[in-house]
């Protein structure tokens, strides 16, 4: 069995909410409109469903349940009326990602389609409610070979001093750690990730990469997006592409370590042997050997999960050719793998001297900005909103 076949997914979800202030005639933008918010953005050339969109049927309930009074008070009436199973016999199902519209209509979906379905009511009766997106994991499953984490989507509205949040079972006033205010593009791409990430889990490759690529670029700096990207990528065979995507995905909003355990399992990958794979136990190469050799055998280390044996190998490549970049690249990722972080930034160091336009020293030291502590080598990550 190789290693692909042992790795592990783990599906980190993070949420989103709203923040909201009063303003006059809140409305959804026209089809129109909406497509001309798409069309100025770069790398979508198909406009998505605007996923904040409302029916006259939503807009009518809205104002009815909303009544009137302070926009705190038209809030609170608001998830009153959604939250009261003989009015709104609204049922939470997992992986129900749908739209406002979606929602309302088979009145059930997770917590993105009940937030989203929140957002839209609540401008629909003159507040208007903003998505915010929290960076805090709650909970973690499995399902199958996926690792899943869940994060958590809410709805803030901003006072004078503090916010009040709603989500799906509760409102308090509270100002979160890690709390990004979203534009309605925002809100659009973690739409689309979540269907990109449920195309991913159902082997639809092609299609979770359309879906991610456009939610993408709808936020801009979306480290989710990016992530699962290098994920899909990854699966399709393009792992150059994989590596620029968890490269964006370190350094966008929401960033984690996860995106570098991806990496390492990358690396892994790349070296094209698994744990049950036949390695030459040559424990003793001679001096003279090449170092091609060297570091195929420090790599096939490496794949079984043996870094310290694999910088053996390396290190003797790196006595043979002191002026190669490729065997102190190597040790530096071993050496991350094992967590010794100065001794990687010593390393790459090195291997920036020698060549100081190489894109993968780059890309490694910008991972060690970040100085992420790798807990879960067993498989790779992705991101969606729960």
């Amino acid at each position: 069995m190789t290693l692909a076949r042992l790795l592990l997914l783990l599906l980190a979800v993070l949420g989103t909410g709203c923040a909201s202030s009063r303003i006059a005639g809140v409305a959804a933008p026209t089809t129109e409109r909406w497509k001309e918010v798409v069309a100025g953005v770069p790398g979508v050339s198909v406009s998505p469903d605007y996923p904040l969109d409302v029916t006259p049927e939503m807009v009518q309930l809205a104002r009815e349940a909303a009544g009137s009074g302070t926009p705190a008070q038209q809030l609170q009436a608001l998830q009153d009326y959604l939250f009261d199973p003989d009015l709104f016999p609204f049922e939470y199902e997992r992986g129900g990602t749908y739209t406002a519209i979606e929602a309302f209509d088979r009145k059930r979906g997770n917590c993105v389609a009940f937030t989203m379905l929140f957002i839209a009511l609540g401008r629909s009766a003159g507040v208007n409610v903003q998505p915010a997106l929290l960076n805090t994991v709650h909970e973690r499953e499995r399902e199958g070979e996926l690792i899943v984490v869940n994060n958590h989507v809410v709805a803030v509205y901003k006072k004078a001093k503090g916010v009040l949040m709603y989500d799906f079972a509760r409102s308090r006033e509270s100002a979160p750690v890690g709390m990004r205010l979203l534009n309605d593009r925002w809100i659009t791409a973690i739409y689309l990730n979540n269907l990109g990430v449920d195309d991913l889990l159902a082997g639809r490759l092609e299609r979770a990469r359309e879906r991610l690529e456009m939610a993408a670029a709808m936020a801009g700096d979306f480290a989710m997006a990016f992530n699962n990207l290098g994920v899909v990528y990854r699966r399709l065979g393009d792992h150059g592409k994989a590596l620029n995507a968890y490269v964006l995905a370190l350094n966008g909003w929401g960033a984690t370590p996860k995106s570098l355990n991806n990496m390492v399992l990358l690396y892994q990958m790349e070296s094209g042997y698994g744990p049950d794979d036949a390695l030459p136990l040559a424990d003793e190469v001679g001096s003279g050997e090449p170092v091609p050799e060297l570091m195929r055998l420090g790599s096939g280390w490496m794949a079984r999960g043996r870094p310290q044996r694999a910088m053996e190998f390396y290190n003797r490549a790196i006595r043979l050719s002191r002026d190669a970049v490729g065997p102190m690249l190597a040790r530096a990722r071993a050496e991350l793998y094992l967590r010794r972080t100065g001794a990687a930034v010593s390393s790459l160091g090195r291997a920036l001297d020698l060549n100081p336009e190489s894109e993968e020293v780059r890309h490694l030291i910008a991972f060690l900005k970040l100085q992420p502590r790798v807990r879960d080598r067993s498989g790779e990550i992705i991101m969606a909103t729960e």
